[in-house]
Parts: C-alpha cells; sequence; structure tokens
C-alpha cells in the first residue's frame, strides 16, 4: 500500500523544472486505453499512465509508476465514487482509494500459462468483476483481495462481462456464457451455459463487448477483417436485431447515465434509449481526425480517449470541441537520443536485437520548455507519407540553431532535416551520395547522426563509404574509412572534442578518422582501425555499442563485453605497436576474490557523462549505473526493482547539461531522473537558487545551481561568518539549510560564495531563509 503522489502537469510547466532526485516518466497520451468519469474526475488511461482532469478546478494531473503506480501496460480502467480500479496486460491490478493504491498482484504472479490480460473492469457495489484471458476474476475490494475466479470452459478469455436480470453474462472469445449471479458452485465449469437461442455465428464468436442498456443486452461481435465488426442488440424476449446497416469497426462499447456509447474507427456515437443517434463526433475543429478508444458522456459532452488527440471533450464535431491533454510523445516507443541547449530531440523508431526492422511509424518527439512537438505521417501526412516514414533511428540537433533538427531512417526515410516544423532537407539515393542497402535500392540505412560545433551534419551509412557529411553550406562530402570498414554496418558516430569521428562498424570496432579541420581536402586525412585484437586496440569486444567522451577528454568504450577506456587519445594515431590499446578499468571482486574489469561480461549499451564527469551507464539487461569520475566506485544504482526504471534494457541515454536530467530510452518507454548534477559555469554567470526564498513549509533542499565545475562553494551570513562550505558535483550544489554543526539556520539572508577550488572567490547569490 503506497501513498499517491501526484504530479501536476500545470506545475512543472510553469517552473519549468522536477525536484532534484525525482522521476518523471514521458508517457504518449496517444496510447489511449479508455476514459472514466466519477465525481467530478475525468480519468483517462494511457498504456504507461493516467491523466486526470478535474471538471471544477480545471487542473489536469497525472499517475504513472513515478508516483505511485505499481506497474505499466494499463489494459483496462474503472472508476465508482469511492474508487479507481486499473488492470494490466501482465494482470497486474491496482485500487486506488483515498489518495491510496493498493496493489493486488495474485494473477501477475499466478502460475498460468496463456494470457493475463485484464481487457474490462465492471464494479458491483463492493465488488469488481475483471474480465481476463485467464477467465474471470471477482475481487472484494473491501478486502482488497481475490474472492473468486470463474472459467466458463477449459482456455477461456473473457473479454468483457454484465449481470442482466440476476445473472453474469460473459463475452468470451467464443461465444456469450452465462450462469446465475448468486448459483453455487461458479468456479465449476459445467455450471456456466452458453446463451441459448443464439445464431451460431454469435454462439461461436468472439465477442469484445456486452453491455446493459435499457432493459436490452447490447453484443459487439468483432471480426478480424477490418470494417467487418457488427453491433446487436437482444431484448428479453430474445429479439436479435443490427444496430448498424453495414459492418463497422468498433474499438469500445459503453453506457453512461441511460446513454449508449459506441467508440468505432473513426467517430463516437451516443444513442438514447429509443435508438435514436443524438450525436455522432466525426471531426474536430484542432488536429487529426478522431480514433476513439473509448469515450464516456456527462451533461452532454462527450469525453474521448483518442489515439490521434489524448484526451477530447467534444459536444459537436465543427467548433465545440477541444483538446484537452496531448502534450506527450506520439507513442511510448523510442530508439536514439539527442540533447542539445535544453532542446530533447528522440527517434522513435527502433530495430530488434539483431537488427532487423520493427517497421514503426512513429517519427521523432521533440521536448523544450516542457512541451512536447511530435512530427510523423499524421501530423505531417505532405511530407511523410507512410511509404518514406519507415523506422526512424537516429536523430540530432544542430548546437548552432536548435530549431533544426536532423533525423534518418532505417528504411525508405534516408535523411530529412526540419526547422521548427518546417521540412527544409529531404535526401536519399536520388539527390545525394547516400547509399541504398544491397539488393534493395530504395532502402538506407542511417543508424546514427551528428553536428560538429560548425554545424557541420555528419552520419554513418551502411554501404562501400560508411561515413558522409553535409556540410553547413549544403555540399556532400565521403570519406574513405578503410578496405575492413567498406560494406560494413556502422552503429554509433562520436565527434570528440578535437574534430576526430569514431565510427563503430559491428563486428569490426571503430574506426578513428582524423579529416584534420579540411572536410574538402581529403589529402591530409588519416585514419585508425581498432579492434579486440592485442596491439591494434585490445577492445574487450569488437561489437561496440556505445562511445563517450568525458571532461577530460578521455574516451569511454562501451562493448558487448564490458567498458574500455583510451586515456591517451594522441597515442592512437601517434604511439607505436599497443600504445593504442584501450585500458580496462580493474576493480576487486569479493564474490571472486580476484581483480575483474568493471562490467565484465555486460553488454553495455550506452554511455553518458554528466556535468560532474560521472559516468551513467546503461546496460541491455541491469538497468543503470551512475560511476565515479574514475569508473571505480558505484554512486547509484537504478533498475526496475529499486526504482521507477520503467524496464532493465536501456537503449540510449543522454543528459540535458542545463538542469541536470539524465534521460533513458528504454524498450518499453522513456523515462528520466532529475540529478544534483548540472554543467559548471566558471564566470557564474547564470546562478539559479531554488525556491528562494525558503519558506517556512519548505522541507527539502535548496539547489544551487550554476556555479564553477568542481568549485569550492560556501555558504555564509551578512556578517561573513561561514554556515556550509563543500564542493559542487558539476555546477550544481544541494543544501539542506543547515550549519555545519547541523541545526537550522535562523531566518535571514544568506550569502553564496564560489570559486575553483583555488582563490578567495566571488559572491554569487543570496537566500532568504524564514523559519
Amino acid at each position: 500500500m503506497r501513498l499517491l503522489a501526484t504530479l501536476l502537469l500545470i506545475s512543472a510547466a510553469a517552473t519549468g523544472q522536477i525536484p532534484m532526485q525525482s522521476w518523471r516518466i514521458h508517457f504518449s497520451a496517444f496510447e489511449a486505453v479508455n476514459i472514466v468519469e466519477a465525481n467530478g474526475i475525468v480519468s483517462m488511461a494511457a498504456k504507461n499512465g493516467i491523466i486526470q482532469y478535474d471538471l471544477q478546478s480545471n487542473e489536469i494531473s497525472t499517475l504513472s509508476v513515478t508516483s505511485g503506480l505499481s506497474d505499466k501496460s494499463i489494459s483496462a480502467i474503472a472508476a465508482e465514487s469511492k474508487y479507481i480500479i486499473l488492470g494490466y496486460d501482465n494482470g497486474n491490478i491496482d485500487l486506488i482509494e483515498n489518495n491510496t493504491i493498493t496493489n493486488i498482484p495474485w494473477l501477475k504472479r499466478a502460475l498460468i500459462s496463456g494470457s493475463k490480460t485484464i481487457f474490462n473492469i465492471l464494479i458491483d457495489e463492493n465488488i469488481a468483476y475483471l474480465s481476463t484471458g485467464a477467465g474471470l476474476l471477482e475481487v472484494d475490494i473491501a478486502k482488497k483481495e481475490i474472492s473468486n475466479t470463474y472459467v466458463p470452459y477449459s482456455g477461456a478469455v473473457v473479454q468483457d462481462m454484465v449481470i442482466y436480470k440476476d445473472s453474469i453474462f460473459l463475452a468470451t472469445s467464443s461465444g456469450i456464457y452465462v450462469a446465475p449471479k448468486n448459483g453455487a458452485f461458479l468456479n465449476n465449469v459445467d455450471n456456466w451455459q452458453p446463451v441459448a437461442g443464439l445464431p451460431n455465428y454469435i454462439n461461436n464468436g468472439n465477442i469484445s463487448a456486452i453491455e446493459v442498456f435499457d432493459d436490452n443486452l447490447i453484443i459487439a461481435l468483432d471480426n478480424e477483417n477490418f470494417q467487418q465488426d457488427t453491433l446487436y442488440k437482444l431484448t428479453p424476449t430474445g429479439v436479435l436485431s443490427n444496430y448498424y446497416e453495414s459492418s463497422v469497426t468498433i474499438r469500445n462499447v459503453s453506457v453512461k447515465n441511460d446513454y449508449l456509447i459506441v467508440s468505432r474507427y473513426a467517430n463516437t456515437q451516443i444513442f438514447d434509449t429509443d435508438d435514436n443517434l443524438i450525436q455522432s463526433i466525426f471531426d474536430y475543429s484542432f488536429g487529426p481526425p478522431p480514433a476513439p478508444a473509448g469515450a464516456t458522456y456527462l451533461d452532454g459532452t462527450l469525453w474521448i480517449a483518442d489515439i490521434n488527440n489524448g484526451m477530447v471533450s467534444a459536444k459537436d464535431p465543427f467548433s465545440n470541441n477541444k483538446q484537452i491533454y496531448g502534450n506527450s510523445p506520439f507513442l511510448d516507443g523510442c530508439y536514439k537520443i539527442d540533447i542539445t541547449k535544453g532542446k530533447v530531440a528522440i527517434a522513435g523508431g527502433g530495430l530488434t536485437g539483431n537488427l532487423k526492422n520493427i517497421f514503426a511509424r512513429r517519427g521523432i518527439y521533440l521536448f523544450e520548455d516542457e512541451s512536447w512537438t511530435n512530427i510523423n505521417s499524421r501530423t505531417h501526412p505532405d511530407e511523410l507519407a507512410d511509404t518514406l516514414n519507415w523506422d526512424i533511428i537516429s536523430v540530432a540537433v544542430n548546437p548552432r540553431n536548435t530549431e533544426e533538427v536532423a533525423f534518418s531512417s532505417y528504411s525508405k526515410g534516408g535523411l530529412k532535416i526540419v526547422e521548427g516544423e518546417t521540412f527544409v532537407g529531404q535526401y536519399d539515393q536520388y539527390n545525394s551520395p547516400l547509399e541504398g542497402q544491397l539488393n534493395n535500392e530504395e532502402s538506407m540505412i542511417i543508424p546514427d547522426l551528428k553536428y560538429d560545433k560548425d554545424g557541420n551534419l555528419w552520419m554513418v551509412n551502411a554501404g562501400v563509404q560508411p561515413l558522409k557529411v553535409l556540410t553547413k553550406d549544403g555540399t556532400w562530402h565521403t570519406f574513405n574509412l578503410g578496405a575492413r570498414a567498406n560494406n560494413g554496418f556502422p552503429v554509433r558516430l562520436l565527434i570528440d572534442s578535437r574534430g576526430y569521428k569514431w565510427v563503430a562498424i559491428n563486428g569490426l570496432g571503430i574506426v578513428v578518422y582524423d579529416d584534420n579541420g579540411t572536410i574538402d581536402d581529403p589529402s591530409d586525412d588519416r585514419y585508425v582501425t581498432i579492434d579486440d585484437s592485442k596491439g591494434s586496440g585490445d577492445l574487450p569486444s569488437a561489437e561496440v555499442k556505445s562511445i563517450a567522451e568525458d571532461i577530460d577528454g578521455e574516451i569511454w568504450i562501451g562493448t558487448a563485453d564490458g567498458i574500455a577506456v583510451f586515456y591517451s587519445v594522441g597515442s592512437i594515431f601517434n604511439g607505436g605497436f599497443g600504445d593504442a590499446d584501450a585500458s580496462q578499468i580493474i576493480i576487486f571482486d569479493a564474490e571472486k576474490e580476484d581483480f575483474v574489469p568493471i562490467f565484465d561480461k555486460v553488454t553495455v549499451s550506452s554511455i553518458a557523462v554528466d556535468g560532474g564527469n560521472r559516468k551513467w551507464i546503461g546496460t541491455t539487461a541491469s538497468g543503470v549505473f551512475c560511476m565515479s569520475p574514475n569508473g571505480k566506485t558505484e554512486i547509484l544504482q537504478f533498475n526496475s526493482d529499486n526504482s521507477p526504471l520503467v524496464s532493465n534494457s536501456i537503449v540510449d541515454m543522454a543528459i540535458d547539461y542545463e538542469s541536470g536530467e539524465v534521460f533513458f530510452v528504454t524498450d518499453e518507454g522513456l523515462i528520466s531522473y532529475r540529478t544534483d548534477v548540472t554543467s559548471g559555469d566558471n564566470s557564474f554567470s547564470s546562478v539559479k537558487v531554488f525556491p528562494n526564498p525558503v519558506r517556512p513549509e519548505y522541507k527539502g533542499v535548496i539547489t544551487i545551481e550554476g556555479v564553477g565545475y568542481e568549485s569550492q562553494v560556501r555558504i555564509t551570513d551578512i556578517s561573513g561568518n561561514l554556515i556550509y562550505q563543500t564542493v559542487s558535483n558539476g555546477g550544481t550544489i544541494l543544501w539542506d539549510g543547515n550549519r555545519l554543526t547541523g541545526e537550522r539556520v535562523q531566518s535571514g539572508v544568506y550569502l553564496v560564495w564560489s570559486a575553483q577550488v583555488e582563490g578567495k572567490g566571488k559572491n554569487v547569490a543570496k537566500i532568504l531563509i524564514i523559519n
């Protein structure tokens, strides 16, 4: 049982900050599941969180794993005056009551085969009925436990249920089954029977929904073919009639306040008890067309969980409608990330573990000033036709103009560049040196992109010449990386502070290329190939997964078998045999009673370096580690068991150096954690203190941001008496408001002094504390 910690989005938008050492999951509002209303609160379930709208205050809040939910992949939601109940794909259950979340994991933990997905939930007084892939579950809400399980036939998939005329009717993948609500031994399959008198196409059909409306049963018959579903009404006298003259696609059926609500493929319809169609929301005055996953009806307004638009309210399709909430990534899936000067850009595509297409059409997601912008085939159909929007796997932000973002595909999309939301460049094999795949010239593989400090766009492209650049003046150049790299599969690109290009080639290692600062003159260029053999790099593995440069100019390499570091990068080109070999960091393993390399036998998928030169290490199976600057000491370790991290499989990672927020791209979505480390500012030009003033009710830490890298920071009172001192993590320090001796300081003004470790320092900020 956990107290509910609701994160108000309006608060985050107002401050542009989340608290230090806190998490937030950036879940998609467009992964809509269903929507319900109770006690003036509209709650829309998306796959990885809930969006709630208070009808009285107009406030929006969210719930997710970072604010108390026990799981991700929500599949069902129900609400009554006192409760909200959530069901998940894996059978997990959350009961929310009076700002407390109680987890009921019985089905999730049950040792049963087949699907455990919870499809629908019906609350009947103090009992909740859950329709699942493993039968019908009865939950005693007061006791917060499973009280019964019912299976109408062997292997039954129960997709919905109703209580009708003192009987329980189950909508299953093989027709409708019924049993007396208060009948004995309902856990015996022999006590459940198919509904008599129905035609075989219903008795044997896949029934996706069943509702009671005006003393009739409403039955949705699902067909796997598009626009072939049927909605029936069954009267108490056994008369079966069709709601529609032709077949349709039905996504959801619900009843609210004597109205039948049908969510179809592209519209939401409301029927009254006389079967009159009183409203059809087939369009909006904003955004893409409707794609409802579910809806509820209150006081003449439809509240819609929309796959294209998030949470929507609508009274008519022409003007009286609006998007309530859609400030989120387009979908939860993502693959690569780049952050430059506070601009976060995410490639929404993906690849399988063996580098095969997943045929995702998610486009890219951009995040800046707490606002999301999505660019994909739905939002920009003219520029991103479906055939040109597959598998966007890399993205880069131009440091000279953060409005310019480039992104590339693993398919037919090629390379595209936008400024804002306007397409300013689209390149493929027809108008550039980009190379198509062997025997599939229409598709090209561009796994990584990077802008250099001058605004030139570098990329790796599978082909004869894997390294290419589009200069800021629009000129293309290609570079020869040697015979071993020709037609190789490049996976990563790093441009270091010297201008060297580090190109990771799958199964080969790394080619380090130096163009000597003359892109258009190849005569002075040089390169060296680094692999896993001694004398030629001595990498732990030739499968290089990640590359990063730290504050000291050292290059950290993540491989399929641990980490290696190049401490003296100059020796790569200028040293003798073996001088270019990487070093491994050796620590003592108490269990093995021996010295071993850190992350030995661990696949390191991503590495990021924060403002304090600490190394953030992402792995494919063990979550994230924050290591000391030398890599020998573990400072933090996050996994899905000890933190809100949604998955232990980290795909990519990047740090917003302005805020200290670390973004983790996982196979289950995007999540971030705000550290106490930002990049240092040795000029102290933008020192920030928050909160300031510090009021009596505030009990958290005081954050001082924007001091110099690893600088000496002192806090004194107005008279110059030393109150507190420390050395900054990057450009940030945290102060608890206490003296060095542990007592709380008195009300007053306190001065922050900062300098490099040696030197007198200068006054950079004032803090007002009110006790």
